[in-house]
C-alpha cells in the first residue's frame, strides 16, 4: 500500500501528531510513505518526499482543519485519491479522524473498514472583456466573489444558463457544492443541503435588497457572475484557499466540475448528526 500525509505545521506543531501517524502506520508494514514538497521540511525516517501524487497513492492522509483540508485539492497529482483527514482545527467538517484515535483509525483503513463518497466539485473559469481565460481552478466548497478590501457595495449580475436572473447589490455571491452549504453559505443564511444531493447553491452576502433568498440551480447548469463599474477589481476566493481579481468588462463561469472528490468515510454517515454537535461547537474550542 502507498500513502501520502500531507501535515499542516501550524496545526501539528514539531509534527508531533505526523510523526505518531507514521509509527502507526510503519507497524502495519508493507507501506510505502509519501509526503509533498513542503515549505516545512521535517526529516522523518524511511518517509519519501515527492512533487506530485500522480495516482501512486492509494489514500491521503491530511492532519489540519478543514483549511488543509481544501489546500490538499492544489497537490499536484491530487486527482482520484481517495482522502482522509486528523481533525487538528477547531471545529472541522471534513477531518473526521480525532488525534486521539489515530491508532484505530489506522486498524480500520488497512482492514479496508470504510467507504468512499464521491462529493460534488466546483469549477471556475474567469474570462477578459477579449475572451481570453485568464483563470481556471475547482473548489470543492465554493467560490466567492466579493467586494475585496473595499468598503463600497459591489453590484454583481447573475446568469443561470445565459438566463438574467437579478443584479445583486452587498457584499458579495457565494456559489457553493453541497459540501460548502456547511460553510460560508451556512453563514450566510443559505439552507443546508446533504453532500448527496447534487446541485449548485448561490447565496447573497449582505445584500442591500428587501430579500435575501438562495437560489438553487441544476447540477448541469451554469452560473456567470460580472459586476458593475467599480473603482477597483472585485475578488475571487475558491475555496478561502486561493484570491484573484475579478475588474468589470470580466466575467466568471462557475459550473459543475468533470472531477469528484474522493472522500474516506469511516463508518456509517451521519451527517445530520455530525452537523448538530460540529455547530454546537462553534466559538467553544480554540
Amino acid at each position: 500500500m502507498k500513502i501520502a500525509v500531507f501535515p499542516n505545521a501550524l496545526r501539528d506543531t514539531a509534527f508531533t501528531y505526523t510523526k505518531q501517524l507514521i509509527t502507526h502506520i510503519r507497524r502495519k508494514g508493507g507501506v510505502s510513505l509519501m509526503l509533498p514538497e513542503m515549505k516545512e521540511h521535517v526529516d522523518l525516517p524511511g518517509v519519501k518526499y515527492v512533487e506530485s501524487l500522480h495516482e501512486d497513492a492509494d489514500l491521503l492522509i491530511c492532519l489540519g482543519g478543514d483549511g488543509t483540508f481544501l489546500s490538499s485539492l492544489n497537490l499536484p497529482g491530487w486527482q482520484n485519491v481517495p482522502t482522509i483527514g486528523v481533525n487538528l482545527g477547531s471545529v472541522g467538517f471534513l477531518p473526521q479522524i480525532m488525534p486521539e484515535r489515530l491508532e484505530a483509525a489506522i486498524d480500520q483503513l488497512f482492514a479496508r473498514e470504510y467507504v468512499i463518497e464521491e462529493r460534488m466539485m466546483l469549477s471556475a473559469t474567469a474570462v477578459d472583456a477579449g475572451g481570453r481565460v485568464i483563470h481556471q481552478q475547482r473548489a470543492l466548497n465554493d467560490i466567492v466573489l466579493g467586494r475585496g478590501l473595499s468598503g463600497r457595495i459591489v453590484t454583481i449580475s447573475l446568469q443561470i444558463d445565459e438566463e438574467m436572473v437579478e443584479r445583486v447589490p452587498g457584499d458579495g455571491l457565494i456559489v457553493s457544492s453541497p459540501t460548502g452549504s456547511t460553510a460560508y453559505a451556512l453563514s450566510a443564511g443559505g439552507p443546508i443541503v446533504h453532500p448527496g444531493v447534487q446541485l449548485l447553491l448561490i447565496t447573497p452576502i449582505c445584500p442591500h435588497s428587501l430579500h435575501n433568498r438562495s437560489y438553487i440551480a441544476s447540477e448541469d447548469s451554469y452560473i456567470r457572475l460580472s459586476i458593475d463599474w467599480y473603482p477597483e477589481p472585485a475578488i475571487v476566493s475558491v475555496d478561502g484557499q486561493t484570491n484573484f481579481p475579478l475588474s468589470h468588462g470580466e466575467y466568471l463561469d462557475i459550473r459543475r466540475a468533470e472531477d469528484v472528490f474522493r472522500l474516506i468515510r469511516l463508518g456509517g454517515n451521519r451527517f445530520y448528526e455530525t452537523l448538530s454537535a460540529k455547530i454546537q461547537q462553534r466559538g467553544t474550542t480554540a
